[in-house]
């Protein structure tokens, strides 16, 4: 458990900031930082090998701000960038963390507003709510204020009830310390934030709206290509791994069942994906999806759930393919093209309040 009491009424946060492509957006960012009313932060701007003017915006601010440290290194992706600043934060006398993706922003008194409620209530995480921001528009994720044990959040998480970001919340520093962002892959935060949860004592949400979350249709999450889908499908696989290799989850059935669910619903997007490219695309990743047909053939259902929605199900049989699709498979297969022209599958969490 990482659940220590915070004696200190002031004390030193280190805010993490990977920065890659993003000179459009980072002056907000950098300067809603700035802005906040807890002063006593640490930043840490981790310039992940950016090949635009990020690296010299980064500098230029670390000349007027003495709480800047800027890390310049290659570019190895978010979750490398994550843990660099992890690690640095390791290095401080900082009790708590705070991740912002470069192209968001936080409402001026975010961090001191979960400051408070984490030491008042000596919770290891609190979760503000989030402005999703899309061009021309702004919708609002809002949670009523409610606390869990860990074990109570992690299953919620798993079920789809709270959001996977690592960013609309503040974390105690030690719930990192045996916990990293897997690198080299994409969906990091599906991939870890429910094994952090696990380890928490109490998660505490409240009812302020704090984060702004850029919705950018050229961000890498938003890129639906054959390798972004197979690094979501080992998050979701390890996550459904996960649950039943510990007995405190692994007799909850509606949790399992989501976390079935999670991994059909991707299966079945790497068969339509996988059938759907050229024949030299598909001899690349043949191996990868012959061990997910293998995984999903030794570990789900024929046709799943009982309580599946019908194309739920005949993707649980579609994915136990790793021979090639069939003439009524290929017809399956076209009519899950036409449900995609006509309505963006939703990702994960999408739904979540």
């Amino acid at each position: 458990m990482c659940q220590q009491t915070v004696e200190q009424e002031n004390p030193l946060i280190s805010v993490i900031v990977p920065i890659y492509k993003v000179e459009a957006y980072l002056e907000q960012c950098l300067d809603s930082i700035l802005r906040q009313t807890w002063k006593n932060l640490d930043i840490f701007l981790i310039d992940d090998g950016s090949p635009d003017a990020c690296g010299q915006i980064c500098d230029l601010y670390a000349e007027k701000d003495p709480r800047i440290r800027v890390f310049h290194t290659e570019n190895r992706g978010l979750s490398a960038a994550r843990n660099l600043g992890i690690e640095k934060a390791k290095e401080t006398a900082s009790e708590y963390l705070i991740f912002v993706d470069s192209d968001d922003w936080l409402e001026d008194n975010m961090i001191e507003v979960l400051a408070k409620n984490a030491i008042q209530n000596n919770a290891d995480v609190v979760i503000c709510g989030e402005y999703n921001d899309f061009p021309g528009k702004t919708t609002i994720r809002r949670s009523i204020g409610t606390g869990y044990s860990g074990e109570q959040a992690t299953k919620a998480i798993l079920t789809g009830k709270i959001l996977n970001h690592v960013m609309n919340k503040i974390w105690r520093k030690d719930c990192f310390a045996r916990i990293a962002f897997p690198e080299g892959r994409v969906y990091e935060d599906l991939a870890t934030v429910y094994k952090v949860f696990a380890e928490c004592t109490y998660i505490l949400i409240i009812k302020d709206v704090l984060y702004h979350y850029r919705n950018r249709t050229d961000s890498i999450v938003h890129i639906e290509n054959l390798q972004n889908i197979m690094d979501r499908w080992l998050a979701v696989r390890e996550r459904y791994e996960y649950c039943i290799s510990h007995p405190k989850f692994t007799k909850d059935k509606v949790l399992l069942e989501s976390c079935k669910r999670d991994c059909i619903d991707i299966a079945k997007r790497l068969w339509r994906m996988y059938y759907g490219q050229p024949r030299k695309e598909r001899k690349f990743y043949r191996t990868q999806y012959v061990e997910i047909a293998r995984f999903v053939k030794n570990n789900m259902s024929l046709f799943g759930e009982k309580r599946w929605p019908l194309i739920l199900r005949v993707g649980a049989f579609l994915a136990r393919s790793a021979t090639g699709p069939s003439f009524a498979a290929a017809f399956v297969l076209s009519k899950l093209r036409q449900r995609k022209g006509k309505r963006k599958e939703p990702l994960f969490g999408e739904n979540e309040s």
